[in-house]
């Protein structure tokens, strides 16, 4: 159930515009390093079809455009 209101919220925040940047809790007890980001990857596809990661990709640049060190 928490998943699924999860992935709703992701849907609602999509259709609002909100950017959307991937992430993990690699190192987090139970959370294996790289696989925890597959896993993400794939369930913001499960969220917002083939355009989930996509719209990850776009956010994760506009991070790194943002954050990044001169």
């Amino acid at each position: 159930r928490l998943l699924a209101e999860q992935m709703a919220a992701l849907r609602q925040a999509a259709a609002a515009g909100a950017r959307i940047a991937s992430g993990s809790d690699a190192g987090a007890f139970g959370v294996p390093h790289g696989r925890g980001w597959i896993t993400e990857w794939n369930l913001l596809e499960c969220a917002l079809g083939p355009s989930g990661r996509e719209a990850a990709a776009q956010g994760n640049q506009t991070i790194q455009e943002r954050f990044q060190r001169t």
